[in-house]
């Protein structure tokens, strides 16, 4: 049916589109007569596409009159009846012999795919006659605009109204949103702002539409240039700074791009999508400078919008390193400014070198919207507190999200139970370096010390308090604040045995803006969190004895309603002296209170109670049973003293005098040990350097490298420490930290992996692994990456950096004929060392004599390690002294272990000779061929090293002048340790 059957047109009256548009202006329609009004605006034009061919001027001609009609009315243009008058009168054909009317291309699209709208809503539309072609009104973003979009927005509103698929069946070559948002289109960035809210504001069609800019997709948008990037519409908005809101992010963030864009068939959202040829995200360009209050804006949005946009990387470089992720990206930015700056300051010249090869992004010249240093402080705060709290990923993963260097960025701390704490000890802490927010803080039952370490000014007064109530543990909390520790999420704390009183409480959480409370004491006061964590407490968890009292003060309205951003309560209910109905009883109307006194005292929020029993576990549980304890030996028991380890302290003992190594500070011996974390104490502080850990397993608050949940990694770390304390310990935790069904460490190989190449990267010495792969499924990834992880500590890069690789032999019994585990069977560079009796040097007997593998021997069977008894700490909250035991381990990777330290060592001892770093013969004792050599000059035909007859001979002892001692190791180090270097150099 066409139009002229409908309407019936008199001869010299209206056209066939005048009647058309008056009869969809004037009249209701039904969905009945649906099809009735389709005919109407097929009159005017829509459906119908313009070629080349066509005379799609006069559809150019009628958009721009009317949109400039409209534009410099002179007077204001509401009515639908003002807005039919001036159609009808634009669309008077001038052809007055011919009935056509310009009105059937009110609704036409170009060749180009244009509509009306598209000419509305670009300013060239309104460029005067006098301008030069295809230039514009406004030529510059940040001049003062003249264009005035809001004098079109009620003739917008009134074509939608007529036509709402105007936008919905916009073709999506050239949606309206690219003429908008094209940077082709000279318009200020806050007017295009406007424009967007005003389309996206009630016209879901729009939004579809901003979904589907992708520059360079379509031939039709845009240059080549534009083409290779290939970004959407939310990279153009932050490329030109356009904020156009909260609101209309999150309604775009729901669209999906287009399958044909993905090569695996599949859309992803739209914010995760990355530009065409550097493939950087949203985020990246939102942190990169110049910082203005546009762009961060911006990633404060997407931040909040979707969190896992945080986890995005971008490839800066050719190279693995060169990866960032925004976090990373931005810190990078802000460093290389602020260098930029001291150097300006300094010399007033731009520093020339290596710089970062996105230094082009950084501002040519001061802009007055640039952030200022401190509220780029402030966003990276807020960032990363977004990180934090919104990506549900473990402390350790987001750490690495975080930091370039997430070693010096530790955003957690756990200590070990009964482990023993004091001033002494948290001053040795000084490698472990905070962040100024922490995702966790978790205080078991430990034990702590006053006697040791001068206490803080603080921690004398607190003690000085005239309280019952226990205070120790505000030691911990002050030297976490003395450390820069602002912030700290999540607090959990033991406190059950002897509690600390409210003062001690709010001493050690005020300022620390705590989100979840945890501190495990009866009957805590809601007045007290108030006052600690009044202002950013969201969870609480409480611990009630079973009075009835306690819980009415809890749900009362001056109690935790009080609490404005309070979301969860947790009540762990002992029974008390009720029976289990009454306190069920208590629970059930503490839970309908709290919820609905909340609800008054904060209208509009809701607070939910969750109630669960007390978990009463023992404070004796864990790591001891998963030792490879033997009998407790008390050290009037043990034969220490004429053991191998006893030469070895002794030798130490011996050099001591002697001074450190020329340029050790900066080039100390550096030892990785790969295990299951290390559990500092006073005795190891001083020895660790730093770490990393790789642990995802689902052990709470059990991930970071300086916690060991089964003290594995504890003891090797105290062996090689007794070897050779003078080297440093790079700590790296595996994942997880698990024993098997035969008692023994477990871990994923990746983790191994990961662990390795960190090693490589922090260039150390001496790899120490006690630990075997079984050689399986080659070619499977993880097996892969631990072989190219190898690969580059025994290779090293272009054959510098070699490392010096230990492994333990696996103890697989005597009916296993060969070692086929990795790392050793890797390469014959690495060395497998097995376990031995420290009296007879024989292997043990869980070594196959066909196990041709271990280079050698060393102490493994019933050897002593210093430890403490926890069993004899009956209060772990008093100072109680308590003797030292020895606990007898056994097996290979003890072995490993002493390997490890022996050989730093050897390199130690060396360089006090006066070897140098830079000598031929010291690069290669460093390798494997070097050591090798060395060792066997200290070992007998059996591979077994018997350290006395070298390092503990009589003239050693003797020796008691510098000189002398001198002398002794010149003699070992060129007759032992170089004994067959210049044969092996020719």
């Amino acid at each position: 049916m066409s139009a002229t059957d409908n309407v019936t047109m008199p001869e010299d009256g209206p056209s066939v589109e005048e009647l058309a548009l008056r009869a969809i202006v004037h009249s209701q329609f039904g969905h009945e007569q649906e099809g009735q009004r389709q005919n109407y605006l097929n009159t005017l034009g829509y459906k119908r596409k313009m070629t080349k061919t066509s005379p799609n001027k006069h559809a150019n001609e009628l958009h721009v009159c009317l949109s400039k009609r409209i534009y410099n009315a002179k007077y204001t243009v509401k009515s639908d009846d003002d807005f039919l008058n001036i159609l009808l009168a634009e669309g008077k054909s001038t052809e007055s012999e011919h009935k056509n009317h310009k009105l059937k291309y009110l609704f036409s699209e170009t060749d180009t795919s244009k509509n009306i709208l598209d000419v509305l809503v670009n300013p060239e539309t309104y460029a005067s006659d006098d301008d030069d072609e295809g230039s514009s009104t406004h030529s510059d973003a940040n001049d003062v605009d003249p264009f005035d979009f809001p004098k079109l927005e009620a003739f917008i509103r009134f074509l939608l109204r007529l036509q709402p698929k105007l936008l919905k069946d916009h073709d999506s070559d050239y949606p309206l949103a690219w003429t908008i948002l094209s940077p082709r289109t000279h318009c200020p960035k806050d007017t295009k702002a406007s424009i967007i809210r005003f389309f996206s504001d009630n016209h879901p069609a729009f939004v579809k539409s901003l979904g589907k800019v992708v520059a360079g997709f379509s031939k039709n948008q845009g240059s080549k240039e534009q083409g290779e990037r290939d970004i959407n519409a939310i990279h153009l908005a932050i490329e030109q700074e356009i904020d156009f809101g909260k609101e209309v992010l999150q309604k775009l963030s729901k669209e999906i791009d287009s399958p044909v864009r993905e090569e695996s068939g599949k859309g992803k959202p739209l914010l995760f999508r990355k530009t065409g040829n550097t493939k950087k995200s949203c985020l990246h360009m939102a942190l990169t400078a110049p910082f203005t209050k546009v762009k961060s804006n911006w990633a404060t949005m997407l931040a909040e919008l979707q969190p896992d946009l945080l986890m995005e990387t971008w490839k800066l470089g050719k190279s693995d390193d060169t990866i960032v992720t925004p976090l990373q990206h931005f810190e990078l930015q802000r460093n290389l400014i602020l260098s930029q700056e001291k150097t300006k300051q300094s010399d007033g010249k731009q520093r020339e070198g290596n710089q970062p090869q996105n230094k082009q992004l950084l501002p040519a010249e001061t802009r007055s919207d640039v952030l200022t240093a401190d509220e780029l402080d402030t966003l990276a705060d807020k960032l990363m507190y977004l990180c934090l709290t919104n990506v549900k990923k473990p402390p350790l993963d987001l750490q690495s999200f975080m930091f370039r260097n997430p070693d010096g960025n530790q955003i957690s701390l756990r200590f070990k139970e009964s482990q023993i704490v004091s001033e002494e000890f948290l001053s040795g802490l000084s490698y472990y370096m905070f962040h100024s927010t922490l995702k966790f803080v978790y205080i078991p039952l430990v034990r702590i010390d006053l006697d040791k370490g001068a206490l803080s000014d603080k921690m004398s007064k607190v003690l000085s308090w005239d309280c019952p109530g226990e205070k120790k543990l505000f030691m911990i909390f002050d030297w976490l604040k003395r450390g820069g520790v602002k912030r700290v999420l999540d607090v959990i704390v033991e406190d059950m045995e002897k509690p600390h009183s409210d003062d001690v409480i709010f001493e050690c959480l005020d300022t620390l803006q705590v989100e979840t409370w945890n501190w495990k004491r009866p009957d805590i006061s809601s007045e007290l969190i108030f006052r600690a964590a009044g202002d950013s407490v969201r969870v609480v968890h409480l611990f009630c004895s079973g009075l009835e009292s306690v819980l009415r003060s809890w749900s009362a309205p001056d109690g935790l309603p009080k609490l404005k951003k309070l979301s969860e309560v947790h009540v762990h209910m002992r029974q008390g002296l009720e029976s289990g109905k009454t306190t069920n009883g208590y629970l059930t109307k503490f839970k309908t209170e709290l919820e609905t006194n909340f609800k008054i005292v904060n209208p509009g929020k809701k607070c939910t109670a969750y109630l669960k029993p007390l978990e009463i576990t023992s404070s004796n549980h864990g790591g001891d049973g998963a030792k490879m304890t033997q009998t407790p030996k008390t050290k009037s028991d043990e034969q220490f003293e004429e053991d191998w380890m006893t030469v070895m302290k002794e030798f130490a003992d011996f050099i001591r005098p002697l001074g450190e190594p020329a340029n050790y500070k900066t080039h100390p011996i550096k030892i990785a040990l790969i295990d299951d974390g290390v559990t500092p104490d006073e005795q190891l502080n001083g020895f660790i350097e730093k770490g990393r850990s790789w642990s995802t397993k689902d052990l709470p608050y059990n991930e970071n490298y300086n916690s060991s949940y089964f003290e594995h990694g504890t003891n090797m770390a105290r062996l090689i420490q007794l070897v050779c304390p003078f080297a440093r310990l790079y700590v790296a935790k595996l994942d997880p930290p698990a024993f098997d069904r035969n008692g023994r460490v477990s871990f994923t190989i990746d983790s191994a992996a990961k662990a390795i190449e960190w090693a490589v990267k922090e260039k150390v010495d001496i790899i120490s692994m006690s630990w075997s792969v079984e050689r399986k499924d080659d070619g499977r990834p993880d097996i892969e990456a631990l072989k190219n992880a190898l690969r580059k500590a025994v290779e090293g890069v272009d054959g510098k950096g070699k490392i010096l690789l230990f492994c333990a032999n696996p103890d697989a019994g005597v009916d296993v004929k060969e070692n086929k585990t990795y790392p050793w069977y890797f390469s014959q560079d690495i060395f497998c060392i097995g376990a031995t009796s420290t009296k007879d040097g024989k292997p043990w007997d869980k070594i196959s004599p066909h196990d041709g593998s271990c280079a050698f021997y060393l102490p493994g069977v019933e050897l002593s390690i210093p430890g403490v008894d926890k069993s004899t700490l009956v209060d772990a909250r008093k100072n109680t002294s308590f003797p030292p035991t020895w606990n007898s381990y056994n097996g290979s990777s003890l072995s490993c272990a002493l390997a490890a330290g022996l050989s730093a060592m050897i390199l130690y001892s060396a360089r006090v000779q006066g070897v140098s770093i830079h000598e031929e013969r010291w690069a290669w004792l460093k390798q494997a061929d070097g050591m090798r050599s060395a060792l066997k000059t200290l070992a007998d035909n059996n591979k077994w090293i018997p350290v006395r007859k070298v390092f503990g001979d009589k003239d050693i002892g003797s020796a008691m002048k510098p000189d002398d001692r001198m002398k002794q190791l010149k003699f070992i180090v060129d007759n032992k340790y170089f004994a067959n270097w210049k044969e092996s150099s020719r």
